[in-house]
């Protein structure tokens, strides 16, 4: 759910850099065809790209408050993120592994028995 809307805002940022490059390339070509003053057209671009900026800082904002809202909604429900259930998992792999480790049977010694050479020296 969380992944759709940060895909759904990346949409809107990247439509309006598309629209930034749109109005730049509109506003050049009423500059070159004269219909614009050149001091009119830096304006009109600067003002869109300032607007720009400002909605850049909104978006950052409003992907915060997405989050907390997303915080809060999952744990009113009582659902994990993914990256708590990794990190679950990982635990889990972490503690099989240590349950098989003391499962596995200890390796028996053998006692050596001595040869007939060896206890007639001592």
């Amino acid at each position: 759910m969380q992944d759709l809307l940060m895909k759904w805002l990346y949409s809107g940022v990247g439509m309006a850099a598309l629209t930034a490059e749109t109005v730049k390339q509109t506003i050049d070509k009423l500059v070159d065809d004269r219909k614009l003053s050149v001091e009119e057209g830096k304006k009109i671009v600067d003002e869109f790209l300032n607007n720009f900026q400002n909605t850049e800082t909104k978006k950052t904002d409003f992907e915060a408050q997405v989050g907390k809202i997303f915080d809060k909604v999952t744990k009113s429900f009582g659902l994990v993120s993914a990256t708590e259930v990794e990190v679950l998992q990982s635990r889990i792999g972490e503690l099989e592994a240590e349950l098989a480790e003391k499962k596995k049977p200890a390796a028996k010694k053998i006692p050596v028995s001595k040869t007939k050479s060896e206890s007639t020296t001592k």
